[in-house]
Protein backbone atom coordinates (compact mmCIF):
# COMPACT_ATOMS: atom_id res chain seq x y z
CA UNK A 1 0.00 0.00 0.00
CA UNK A 2 0.68 3.35 -0.90
CA UNK A 3 -0.45 6.89 -0.38
CA UNK A 4 -0.77 9.79 -2.75
CA UNK A 5 -3.21 12.84 -3.69
CA UNK A 6 -6.06 13.29 -6.29
CA UNK A 7 -7.21 17.08 -6.53
CA UNK A 8 -6.29 17.70 -2.66
CA UNK A 9 -8.21 14.43 -1.74
CA UNK A 10 -5.43 12.06 0.35
CA UNK A 11 -6.08 8.50 -1.07
CA UNK A 12 -4.87 5.04 -0.33
CA UNK A 13 -3.08 3.12 -3.37
CA UNK A 14 -4.03 -0.80 -2.75
CA UNK A 15 -2.83 -4.02 -4.51
CA UNK A 16 -3.98 -7.64 -4.14
CA UNK A 17 -4.18 -11.08 -5.08
CA UNK A 18 -6.99 -9.90 -7.70
CA UNK A 19 -4.07 -8.35 -9.63
CA UNK A 20 -5.52 -5.18 -9.56
CA UNK A 21 -4.50 -1.65 -8.48
CA UNK A 22 -7.12 0.13 -6.62
CA UNK A 23 -7.49 3.43 -5.19
CA UNK A 24 -9.55 4.85 -2.51
CA UNK A 25 -10.67 7.92 -0.53
CA UNK A 26 -9.05 8.02 2.90
CA UNK A 27 -11.52 10.27 4.22
CA UNK A 28 -14.46 7.64 3.12
CA UNK A 29 -13.26 4.68 2.22
CA UNK A 30 -14.52 4.35 -0.87
CA UNK A 31 -13.35 3.36 -4.49
CA UNK A 32 -12.17 6.20 -6.81
CA UNK A 33 -12.39 4.92 -10.54
CA UNK A 34 -12.43 1.50 -11.61
CA UNK A 35 -9.07 -0.88 -10.61
CA UNK A 36 -6.19 -0.75 -12.54
CA UNK A 37 -5.81 -3.96 -14.49
CA UNK A 38 -2.42 -4.63 -16.34
CA UNK A 39 -0.79 -7.39 -14.39
CA UNK A 40 -1.20 -11.14 -15.01
CA UNK A 41 -0.79 -12.04 -11.11
CA UNK A 42 -1.20 -10.67 -7.56
CA UNK A 43 0.37 -7.39 -7.22
CA UNK A 44 2.49 -6.76 -3.97
CA UNK A 45 4.62 -3.62 -3.94
CA UNK A 46 3.67 -0.26 -4.61
CA UNK A 47 5.05 3.55 -4.09
CA UNK A 48 4.24 6.79 -5.45
CA UNK A 49 6.34 9.72 -6.90
CA UNK A 50 6.22 12.17 -9.62
CA UNK A 51 7.71 11.63 -12.95
CA UNK A 52 7.57 14.73 -16.02
CA UNK A 53 5.42 16.46 -13.21
CA UNK A 54 2.46 14.47 -12.48
CA UNK A 55 1.95 12.00 -10.00
CA UNK A 56 2.47 8.27 -10.63
CA UNK A 57 2.32 5.05 -9.07
CA UNK A 58 4.89 2.33 -9.70
CA UNK A 59 3.60 -1.38 -8.93
CA UNK A 60 5.27 -4.84 -9.35
CA UNK A 61 3.91 -8.13 -8.45
CA UNK A 62 4.00 -11.69 -8.58
CA UNK A 63 4.03 -11.52 -12.89
CA UNK A 64 7.53 -10.30 -12.64
CA UNK A 65 7.24 -7.38 -13.73
CA UNK A 66 6.98 -3.04 -12.73
CA UNK A 67 4.88 -1.16 -14.39
CA UNK A 68 3.78 2.72 -13.56
CA UNK A 69 0.63 4.01 -13.77
CA UNK A 70 -1.05 8.51 -13.86
CA UNK A 71 -2.40 8.32 -10.62
CA UNK A 72 -5.58 10.71 -11.81
CA UNK A 73 -6.28 8.63 -14.17
CA UNK A 74 -5.30 4.54 -13.64
CA UNK A 75 -3.92 5.52 -17.52
CA UNK A 76 -0.35 3.29 -17.96
CA UNK A 77 2.80 4.98 -18.55
CA UNK A 78 5.08 3.49 -21.02
CA UNK A 79 5.53 -0.24 -21.08
CA UNK A 80 5.58 -2.26 -18.32
CA UNK A 81 9.32 -3.71 -17.47
CA UNK A 82 9.83 -7.65 -17.24
CA UNK A 83 12.35 -8.19 -15.29
CA UNK A 84 12.33 -11.80 -16.27
CA UNK A 85 13.56 -12.78 -12.48
CA UNK A 86 11.05 -13.55 -9.68
CA UNK A 87 7.95 -12.02 -8.20
CA UNK A 88 8.59 -8.88 -7.75
CA UNK A 89 8.87 -7.88 -3.15
CA UNK A 90 9.49 -4.44 -2.56
CA UNK A 91 10.17 -1.61 -4.47
CA UNK A 92 11.60 2.77 -3.87
CA UNK A 93 11.86 5.41 -6.12
CA UNK A 94 15.19 7.19 -5.91
CA UNK A 95 17.12 9.34 -8.03
CA UNK A 96 20.27 9.26 -9.94
CA UNK A 97 22.29 11.58 -12.08
CA UNK A 98 18.97 13.78 -11.78
CA UNK A 99 16.46 10.83 -13.36
CA UNK A 100 13.91 9.25 -11.43
CA UNK A 101 14.71 5.04 -10.86
CA UNK A 102 12.94 1.93 -9.40
CA UNK A 103 14.77 -0.31 -6.94
CA UNK A 104 13.00 -3.83 -6.71
CA UNK A 105 13.94 -6.92 -4.72
CA UNK A 106 12.99 -10.33 -5.48
CA UNK A 107 11.90 -13.10 -4.22
CA UNK A 108 15.55 -14.80 -6.31
CA UNK A 109 17.43 -12.64 -3.65
CA UNK A 110 18.12 -9.96 -6.36
CA UNK A 111 17.97 -6.43 -6.47
CA UNK A 112 17.70 -4.45 -9.52
CA UNK A 113 17.94 -0.67 -10.07
CA UNK A 114 16.11 0.10 -13.29
CA UNK A 115 15.23 3.72 -15.01
CA UNK A 116 11.58 4.39 -14.56
CA UNK A 117 11.33 5.37 -18.36
CA UNK A 118 12.36 1.77 -18.70
CA UNK A 119 15.04 1.62 -21.12
CA UNK A 120 17.57 -0.57 -19.14
CA UNK A 121 18.61 -1.90 -15.95
CA UNK A 122 21.31 0.50 -14.31
CA UNK A 123 22.49 -2.44 -11.74
CA UNK A 124 21.34 -6.34 -10.84
CA UNK A 125 23.38 -7.76 -7.44
CA UNK A 126 22.15 -10.67 -5.43
CA UNK A 127 21.89 -10.42 -1.85
CA UNK A 128 22.85 -14.08 -1.48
Amino acid sequence: MTTGAIDGRAVAVTGGGDDTVRVRDLSTGEQVGAPWTGHTNAVRALATSVLDGRPVVVSGGDDHTVRVWELASGSPVGEPLDLQSDSVEALAIGERHGRRVVITGSEDETVRHVVVCFDRDIAVFSLS
